[in-house]
C-alpha cells in the first residue's frame, strides 16, 4: 500500500515554528517526542498550552493512549503523528482524551478490536470528561473483533464542543454506532461531526444497533443536544435503517451526501430538529431511503432526494406516533408542527411525502397534523406528492408535480446541490483497504 504526503506535514513545519515564539507561562511552547503510551501520560500531565506530543512512527500495538492535559483556548495541546498515516494503532489499542482545548491528529487504527462497552476513541478519561476538544484527520480502518455481535463504537463523544472532522470510517462490521454522541445528563452537547468520510458498512445481523452516527439515546431525548452534522460523506454505509439516528433535540443536519445508502436520516425521539441541504442518490439501489420524521418542531428544508427504493413509503417519511409515548424507547411521538419546505425529489420510486407510515399497527394511533409542505419539486418516477389524506390542520401550497416523463426532470440549474467527493471530506491521505 502507498501514502501519499499529506499537508499537515507542511502545517506541523509551520505550526513547530510559530510554535517556538508562543510564550506560555514564561516557557515556550515545545515538541515533546513520545513513543508509546506511557510516555504519552507522562508528557501530557507536564504539558503546557502550546506543547505538541509527537508520535513516533511505526505500529503501537496494545497501547491504551491516556490523553490527558489542560490546554487553553488558542493554545491547545496536541498528540500528533510525526508522520501523518504512519503511526498505526493495532491490536487492542484504543484513545482517551479527558481535559480542555486538546487536539488529536493524523493517526490510524487498523488490524484490531476491542471488547464489548468499549470505545476506540472516548472523548473521556476514568477521571474527566474532554471538552472543546479535537479528533481530526485520522482513519479508523476494520478495527472489529471476531464477533460481529461485540457492541462498541469507533468514536464515543462526551463532554461539550468537542469536534470529530476530517476523518476516515471504513470497514465497520461489527455492533454500535461509529460515532456516538453519548447523552448521560440533560444538557446541550454542542459537538461538530464534519467533513467525515463514511464507507462500505454491510447490514448488521439484526438491522438494530448499527448506526453510522447516533446522537443521544431515548433516556434523555427530550432535551437538547444541540450537535451540527454538516458535510459528511456516507458511501455504502447499509448497517442498518437508521444511518443517521437522533435522539434529542435542536440538532442541525445539513449539507451531507448519502450515495447508494440503504438507511435513512431518522429523527426518531427529540423536537426541533432541522435537516437541511443533504443530498441523497439511491442509484435505485434497494432499501435507500431519505428522511425519517417522529416528533414535533422539525424543520425539512433544501433536500435533494433522487432515486431512492422508498424504503419506508416515501423519500421523506413521518410516521404515525402512539398516543402515550411514556414508554420512549418503543415508542414513536406524533408528529406535529413539522414544515417541509423547497426539498426536491427526483426519479422516487413512490411518492416523494409518506404522511401515514405505520398507522394503526403497533399501537400507533396519532397521524401527523399541523404540517406545512410548501415549495417542494417532484418530478420523475410515480410523480405523486403525497401518500394518504392531507394531514390535518395542515397546509399545502406551491408545491409542483411534474409527470414521469424524460422531458419533466428539473434542469441542471434547479439542481442546486451536488454530491461531495471523497477528497472534500476525509483525511488528505489515503491508505485504504481496497
Amino acid at each position: 500500500m502507498s501514502l501519499t504526503r499529506h499537508p499537515l506535514q507542511a502545517w506541523s513545519k509551520c505550526a513547530a515554528l510559530a510554535g517556538l515564539l508562543l510564550v506560555v507561562g514564561g516557557a515556550s511552547a515545545r515538541d515533546i517526542p513520545v513513543s508509546n503510551a506511557a510516555d504519552v501520560a507522562a508528557a501530557a500531565a507536564r504539558a503546557a498550552p502550546g506543547d505538541v506530543l509527537v508520535m513516533s512512527d511505526g505500529e503501537w500495538r496494545d497501547q491504551v493512549v491516556i490523553f490527558e492535559a489542560q490546554g487553553r483556548e488558542g493554545a491547545p495541546i496536541r498528540l500528533r503523528a510525526r508522520t501523518p498515516g504512519q503511526v498505526v494503532l493495532s491490536g487492542s489499542s484504543r484513545l482517551e482524551i479527558g481535559g480542555r482545548h486538546l487536539e488529536v491528529a493524523g493517526l490510524r487504527f487498523e488490524r484490531g478490536g476491542l471488547r464489548q462497552g468499549l470505545a476506540v476513541v472516548a472523548f473521556r478519561t476514568r477521571r474527566q470528561e474532554a471538552s472543546d476538544s479535537r479528533f481530526i484527520d485520522s482513519a479508523i480502518v476494520g478495527y472489529n473483533p471476531p464477533d460481529p455481535e461485540t457492541r462498541y463504537s469507533w468514536v464515543a463523544l462526551y463532554g461539550q464542543r468537542n469536534r470529530v472532522d476530517h476523518n476516515l470510517f471504513e470497514g465497520q462490521r461489527h455492533s454500535g454506532p461509529t460515532v456516538a454522541v453519548v447523552r448521560e445528563v440533560a444538557r446541550r452537547d454542542e459537538h461538530r461531526i464534519d467533513h467525515n468520510h463514511f464507507l462500505d458498512r454491510p447490514p448488521g445481523a439484526d438491522r438494530n444497533g448499527y448506526e453510522s452516527i447516533r446522537i443521544g439515546t431515548s433516556k434523555v431525548a427530550d432535551s437538547d443536544s444541540g450537535t451540527v452534522v454538516e458535510r459528511n460523506l456516507f458511501e455504502r454505509t447499509n448497517g442498518e435503517i437508521e444511518a443517521v439516528s437522533v435522539k434529542s433535540g435542536g440538532n442541525l443536519i445539513r449539507d451531507n451526501t448519502f450515495l447508494e445508502v440503504q438507511g435513512s436520516i431518522t429523527l426518531r425521539n427529540g423536537s426541533g430538529n432541522t435537516v437541511s441541504g443533504n443530498v441523497f442518490i439511491g442509484d435505485g439501489v434497494p432499501g435507500t431511503g431519505g428522511i425519517r420524521v417522529m416528533g414535533a418542531g422539525h424543520v425539512i428544508t433544501g433536500n435533494l432526494l433522487q432515486g431512492l427504493s422508498a424504503a419506508t413509503g416515501g423519500a421523506i417519511t413521518l410516521n404515525c406516533g402512539h398516543a402515550d409515548a411514556a414508554t420512549r424507547a418503543a415508542a414513536n411521538d406524533p408528529v406535529f408542527d413539522v414544515r417541509i419546505e423547497g426539498n426536491q425529489v427526483i426519479d422516487q420510486a413512490g411518492p416523494a411525502i409518506n404522511a401515514e407510515q405505520g398507522c394503526g399497527t403497533l399501537g400507533r394511533s396519532v397521524a401527523p397534523e399541523r404540517l406545512v409542505i410548501a415549495g417542494n419539486r417532484v418530478s420523475g418516477g410515480k410523480a405523486a406528492l403525497l401518500a394518504g389524506a392531507t394531514p390535518g390542520a395542515s397546509r399545502l401550497e406551491g408545491n409542483s408535480v411534474l409527470p414521469p416523463s424524460p422531458s419533466a426532470a428539473p434542469a441542471a440549474t434547479d439542481v442546486a446541490l451536488r454530491p461531495l467527493r471523497a477528497a472534500e471530506v476525509g483525511p488528505a491521505w489515503r491508505q485504504t483497504s481496497r
